[in-house]
Formats: structure tokens, sequence, C-alpha cells
């Protein structure tokens, strides 16, 4: 998500996750919020998960990250394990 100069953005992420074989899942609901002052991104504070679910508490909940002027939502997972992801995500800027 690009973050315009002067703008705030607030990102809701909720994420469920099934291993291929059908034995773990997951749910999680993740919040983070940043601003861009004069060109450079600026997280407000820590994310903040809502809701983490696993029956597998080695799995990773989401987290946000910087690159540019971009914010990006990403899932770790568990290592060596396949698992398919579904999700939607709000954002609201202004």
């Amino acid at each position: 998500m690009a973050v315009p100069t002067g703008k705030i953005v607030s990102i809701e992420a909720d994420v469920t996750g099934l291993k291929s074989d059908n034995t773990q899942g997951a749910a999680y609901i993740m919040r983070c919020a940043y601003r861009n002052q004069a060109g450079t991104l600026h997280q407000i504070a820590d994310d903040e998960v809502d809701l983490d679910i696993e029956d597998d508490a080695t799995w990773g909940a989401p987290e946000s990250a910087i690159s540019t002027t971009n914010v990006l939502i990403k899932i770790v997972g568990k290592a060596a394990t396949s698992i398919y992801w579904t999700g939607s995500v709000r954002v609201r800027m202004s």
C-alpha cells in the first residue's frame, strides 16, 4: 500500500490459513498505522494483533513492514509447510 507524502493510513488485515492436508489452521486480525512525513514513512505504534488463533503456535502472525513509502503486510507461516492463505485488507487513508 503506497502512502503519499502528508498522508496517514490505517490498515486492518483479516487472514486465515489452512495447511494443505487440512490438519492445521490459523486465523488472525492485525492492525497497523503509518504516516508519511516529507517522503519518509513512519510507523505510529507497534502492530496490534487482535486475534491470534492457531493449531500450531509456531505459525507466525501477520506483521507489517516498510518498503520505501509502501506498507507491506507479511505472513510467515511455518517452514517446510504448504499453507493456503486467504484474507481481506481494509485501508483508511487521510
